[in-house]
């Protein structure tokens, strides 16, 4: 099923965050994620919006007026099953001890990154829904073991249980508590999940744990160990399915003692798939410019990150680009934005051009970019690559049917010292840039050795 989707529609968020920036912002995430947001600013506004339909609350403790403490415990008194996020911009363990003791199911301190959100609160819908399927089959269970003396009640409730069982989206299954955790029992919508029969599962003690992704096997076997110890756990994996692919499925399992008084693990799993591939997808849009499908300026900097301290290890060096287009904005106010946005599609397929696939262009901001080469041999090599982009920037491109030149001014850094921290980095690459743009533009200028050098000058 599809991110902030259940079987009768979106599941129904009820946002409380009294900043306006705020509340639009995480709401055109949720929006954006599938769900059906109900947006609120103040604790009346909340209050009157709490019926039948919302599924889970997101609220901020600190509100103007009443606070989403007081919103939180009305929402415990009156409908108990919907689950509740607190969130709030500080660590304020007073108010958090008092949102968990009232019922919250999980506290986010801001700023909170948008897939930690949306993995959140999909994860207690999920959990709200597998409680609600947990308690019906419990219902069911204890049906069948008062009425199990009547053959003819035996059989009907039989034939509820079963509809139960193949009607829900999660396979029920219930394990042993034994090292290869055996299935003996699992629902017949298994075939639906994954295509193999139910007797698959029962005549061979390991082989839902074979059916794990290999990658994945250590970190469900060392959760199934966690559960043994604290009663419960919820994990997310890759299992094989009968013609060989894997799918994404989410297990939610409990520690519970049989009509034998023995522990065993009762299990829920759903197909989740089309999540995952929804969280790629949020995740994508978090990190690559959407308009040249370069990584943008967050996940740069955490390239950059990581290519120093790769540099830092291996004991080598790294050049860092930061380059602006000289001449763009005539194209932006004659042309308009459309052509001007195909100007910076093309610049960018130049710059990957005159790299190497190992190396990270990106597109910083408006008609600024950057680029990061490790492995530097030497500076004459660095300055060789600016050489190369400068040359191919001036040709000539075509816009609206004419031709239109670009140049661009390029400032260089570059690092050896261990000391070095990217925000430095950028911010030494940005003043040779600078200078680069006063000493006559479409030229390129060299950090190095506490110094700025412009060759061409």
């Amino acid at each position: 099923m599809q991110l902030g989707m259940r079987e009768s529609g979106p599941s129904r968020i009820l946002l409380v965050e009294d900043q306006k920036s705020l509340r639009e912002t995480y709401a055109d995430i949720l929006e954006h994620a599938g769900f059906q947001v109900c947006k609120a600013e103040n604790h009346d506004q909340a209050i009157a919006l709490i019926d039948s339909s919302i599924d889970l609350a997101l609220l901020d403790i600190n509100l103007e007026g009443k606070s989403g403490l007081e919103i939180l415990a009305y929402i415990q008194k009156n409908k108990p099953d919907c689950p509740t996020i607190m969130m709030s911009g500080y660590a304020d363990k007073e108010n958090i001890i008092k949102a968990l003791n009232l019922g919250a199911a999980e506290f986010l301190e801001k700023p909170i990154d948008p897939d930690a959100l949306l993995h959140s609160i999909q994860h207690w819908l999920d959990f709200s829904t597998l409680k609600q399927e947990n308690q019906g089959l419990k219902n069911f269970k204890a049906l069948y073991q008062r009425l199990q003396n009547s053959e003819e009640k035996t059989r009907m409730v039989n034939d509820r249980l079963n509809f139960l069982l193949t009607s829900t989206a999660a396979v029920i299954y219930e394990s042993d508590t034994s090292k290869d955790y055996a299935t003996t029992f699992i629902s017949n919508n298994c075939i639906r999940l994954c295509g193999y029969a139910p007797e698959a599962f029962t005549d061979e003690p390991g082989f839902r744990l074979a059916c794990v992704h290999p990658d994945d096997l250590e970190h469900v076997k060392s959760e199934l160990e966690r559960a043994l110890e604290t009663g419960a756990n919820r994990l997310e994996y890759r299992f094989r399915h009968q013609d060989g692919h894997y799918c994404w499925v989410a297990d939610e399992v409990r520690l519970e003692k049989n009509m034998d008084g023995q522990l065993e693990f009762m299990g829920f799993m759903a197909d989740i798939t089309e999540h995952q591939q929804d969280i790629e997808t949020i995740r994508a849009m978090a990190y690559i410019d959407q308009l040249t499908g370069l990584p943008n300026r967050s996940l740069y900097y955490d390239r950059l990150k990581q290519a120093l301290a790769q540099a830092q290890r291996d004991g080598t060096s790294l050049a860092v680009f930061f380059m602006d287009l000289d001449y763009f904005k005539p194209i932006n106010d004659e042309l308009g934005h459309e052509w001007g946005d195909q100007a910076l599609i093309e610049v960018s397929r130049r710059l990957q051009e005159c790299t190497r696939k190992v190396d990270t262009v990106a597109r910083i901001g408006g008609d600024e970019f950057s680029i990061i080469l490790g492995g530097v041999s030497s500076e004459e090599s660095v300055r060789h690559v600016a050489d190369k982009i400068i040359a191919r920037i001036r040709e000539p491109m075509m816009l609206k049917q004419s031709e239109y030149v670009l140049g661009i001014s390029i400032g260089i850094c570059l690092t050896s010292d261990d000391s070095s921290n990217e925000e430095t980095i950028m911010r030494l690459a940005d003043d040779a840039m600078y200078k680069a743009k006063e000493m006559g533009r479409n030229i390129y200028c060299v950090y190095c050795r506490q110094h700025i050098t412009c060759p061409h000058q």
